[in-house]
């Protein structure tokens, strides 16, 4: 089982910034497989993991159409993965538009 939900601020704001990644926040219960699956698919870990009291979970990257870039962050457990989902829904709905906002947001959640 995979899911997948769009996230970032190309989703979340409303205007969308147009000059940033397309991100999407991922989980799957074979988190071996999705990662291999990613990087067979032509994704890279960009070399950040996230780190934040238990929750943890790993940007890849890939070079999409047009110039945009794919960002993938994939959560190690379905709890966080929620939490960002859910995390990322508010703040669509408040229509946040200042980063420091939403960063300020997903720590309060993810904690």
């Amino acid at each position: 089982m995979i899911r997948i939900h769009p996230t970032g601020s190309y989703y979340i704001c409303n205007p969308p910034v147009l000059v940033t990644d397309i991100d999407f926040v991922l989980y799957s219960s074979n988190l071996e497989e999705l990662e291999e699956s990613l990087i067979e698919d032509g994704f890279f870990f960009n070399g950040k993991g996230y780190e934040n009291v238990a929750l943890t979970f790993k940007s890849y990257k890939k070079q999409g159409e047009k110039g945009t870039i794919l960002n993938y962050i994939v959560c190690q457990t379905e709890e966080i993965y929620t939490k960002y989902v859910l995390a990322t829904e508010i703040a669509k709905n408040l229509n946040l538009l200042k980063k420091e906002d939403r960063i300020e947001l997903f720590k309060s959640i993810l904690k």
